[in-house]
């Protein structure tokens, strides 16, 4: 639900550049919000795909697991 929430929250901001225009600075604000959602979207697939996720030591022990990531 938090991804959710913050996809909605920058697509709010994203579309209010969008609809009035962008300089520099809300240039880059703009790519972050992107980059936001992007990664926020992953994060829901791959959590889609894997249960739970694990701590990062565990996928060090069992790469088979970390496999599951990549199919």
């Amino acid at each position: 639900d938090f991804f959710i929430e913050r996809i909605n929250e920058n697509m709010v901001g994203k579309l209010h550049y969008e609809k009035n225009g962008m300089g520099f600075i809300k240039q880059m604000h703009y790519s972050h919000l992107t980059g936001e959602i992007e990664f926020f979207n992953e994060i829901i697939r791959l959590k889609s795909k894997i249960k739970s996720l694990m701590p990062i030591d565990y996928y060090l022990e069992t790469p088979e697991e970390f496999m599951k990531f990549i199919e």
